[in-house]
């Protein structure tokens, strides 16, 4: 039993590319150019004093209304002072300007506009 072993050579097999395969390949598109888009309904940042804008969502012109509320700064300050002893400090943080944000609304709606940038 003679088994008929002929070579077969596969492109994938030999280190040289084969020569029917070195047809030259189509070269691929250009990469789009970067597209920058421009908010021009963008709301200007919210301050610390109320601010007279269009509420988008009444879509009357209105000043808003600041509400300060303690953050997670504010949380984690009183859980620092209650654990190094000085509890008599604790409600410090949620007294002091600086360690609660600043939350804008709508006068006539009450929908949420947005938080004061620091």
């Amino acid at each position: 039993m003679e088994a008929d072993l002929k070579q077969i050579n596969y492109a994938y097999m030999s280190t040289a590319p084969a020569r029917a395969e070195m047809t030259a390949q189509p070269t691929p598109a250009p990469a789009p150019a970067a597209v920058m888009v421009l908010n021009a309904n963008a709301a200007p940042p919210l301050g610390h004093e109320p601010q007279r804008m269009t509420c988008p969502s009444c879509q009357n012109v209105m000043q808003t209304r600041l509400a300060p509320r303690a953050n997670k700064n504010t949380h984690l300050l009183a859980l620092i002072l209650c654990l190094t002893g000085l509890v008599c400090l604790v409600p410090l943080p949620y007294c002091l300007k600086s360690c609660r944000s600043l939350d804008h609304y709508c006068s006539c709606c009450n929908q949420y506009l947005g938080k004061a940038v620091n």
